[in-house]
């Protein structure tokens, strides 16, 4: 019993930290314009106040005040199955387990306001988010002692102002304050030999603010050809909460019951570079190459006395890329159609991959339109489908520093897709 509690303890404190990596799910549905092409060109084409995301420097392109509210409805599907191998729970022996829809669906809004001072400077300010994740695992499957429940929400907070160079070129600076929420926790699952089937692990709820910077640049080389460059800082967080040991204090008693731990985050940094090419009077094209620099997320670890003794993980993420082609067709007075295309690529390789993050490459195939009620009125809609590679996740282990370990070991394959409705509504005065 001594052997199980030590190792119970050890596995539960683990998963808390592991857990973080939650953080490293990107959000890019800043725009209905821009979700109708892939996301393709979003640093170098001004069309409304969402620019204050994608690239500040655009603002001086807008002459009249905006504001612009849009929010992106997400349906994932990800399928997890597998084998799961626990002491505790499969008796040494590998049982099959899965779950389909680990993802919830979820609503990502965001608002924007952009005002022109003068001939020169624009400010603008924008509420969205760049980061977030949320997974759910139910207690029938029997990998829950590795993930049950992630969910990690970020809102940035960024203020801007845009300069005016000249006719052709525009710079931009933004501050960005950024508030973080995360809830972390690992269970026993139903199978599990009573008293512990069903019953929760670790829970860790905690957050904080985090301070960043983004800056843009944009060239108009003429009427046609358009390019811009946007660049976000990295935003160092420490998630700072309350830990619930669930069950560990009935197999050591030392353990509290509940106390004040974090985790520290680092949320990477973005950039990106893209073209605006106009080919006819109606017909355009747009790309990007956007880098994401997940290598900063390089490890965690726990901050209490507690924690520390235990948590040190190497997380290895890489950084990543995306690129993405659109087209825009402007169909009449009122009405712009747009379609787009991205690979998408993922900073998890196969052998770091986690229950928590079912995460691998894919692709977003993506159409969009605008309706014009007015000259000062717009509404855009969008809809994106995100098809995911299938991809291994090996994870855990049954024994662990020469005891059984209560996590176990999770041996399976995932496969998603997804859904995305976008709606935006746009207002100039």
């Amino acid at each position: 019993m001594q052997l199980i509690r030590k190792s119970l303890l050890a596995s539960a404190i683990f998963s808390i930290c592991s857990g973080a990596m939650a953080a490293g799910f990107q959000i890019t549905e800043h725009s209905a314009k821009a979700l109708g092409r892939a996301n393709a060109g979003e640093a170098a084409v001004a069309e409304d106040a969402s620019v204050v995301a994608s690239n500040p420097a655009l603002m001086t392109q807008l002459t009249k005040p905006v504001v612009t509210l849009s929010g992106s409805y997400i349906m994932p599907n990800i399928d997890i199955e597998g084998t799961a191998t626990n002491y505790f729970v499969t008796g040494a022996s590998p049982v099959y387990t899965g779950q389909n829809d680990v993802a919830p669906n979820a609503f990502v809004p965001a608002a924007y306001f952009v005002l022109p001072i003068n001939e020169l400077w624009t400010f603008g300010f924008g509420g969205f988010g760049n980061f977030g994740l949320k997974t759910d695992y139910n207690d029938r499957i029997l990998a829950s002692t590795l993930a049950d429940e992630t969910d990690l929400v970020t809102m940035n907070f960024n203020p801007s102002l845009a300069y005016k160079v000249d006719d052709s070129f525009s710079v931009g600076f933004g501050l960005n304050l950024v508030y973080a929420d995360a809830t972390i926790s690992s269970s026993m699952p139903a199978a599990a030999p009573a008293p512990f089937s069903g019953q929760l692990l670790t829970k860790l709820e905690g957050d904080d603010y985090g301070y960043g910077w983004n800056l843009g640049l944009y060239y108009r080389f003429s009427d046609d050809t358009q390019v811009g460059f946007s660049y976000r800082s990295k935003v160092d967080l420490t998630l700072e909460g309350e830990v619930d040991t669930g069950i560990i204090p009935q197999l050591k008693p030392s353990v509290p019951a509940k106390f004040d731990d974090s985790v520290d985050l680092t949320l990477p940094a973005l950039w990106e570079l893209a073209l605006n090419q106009k080919l006819t009077d109606t017909l355009s094209v747009q790309a990007s190459v956007n880098r994401i620099e997940w290598s900063e997320f390089d490890r965690l670890r726990g901050n209490t006395t507690l924690g520390a003794s235990i948590l040190n993980q190497e997380e290895q993420w890489d950084d990543s890329w995306a690129y993405s082609l659109g087209l825009t067709y402007i169909a009449t007075q009122d009405i712009t159609l747009r379609a787009g295309l991205k690979f998408d690529e993922s900073p998890v390789a196969d052998e770091h991959r986690t229950l928590r993050i079912p995460d691998s490459d894919r692709v977003w195939y993506s159409l969009g339109m605008t309706y014009r009620f007015s000259p000062n009125f717009e509404v855009d809609v969008a809809y994106n489908y995100l098809d995911s590679d299938e991809a291994d996740i090996n994870e855990g282990a049954v024994i662990k520093d020469g005891n059984p370990s209560p996590a176990g070991q999770f041996n399976g394959t995932m496969k998603g897709d997804a859904d995305i409705f976008s709606l935006q509504a746009s207002y100039r005065f």
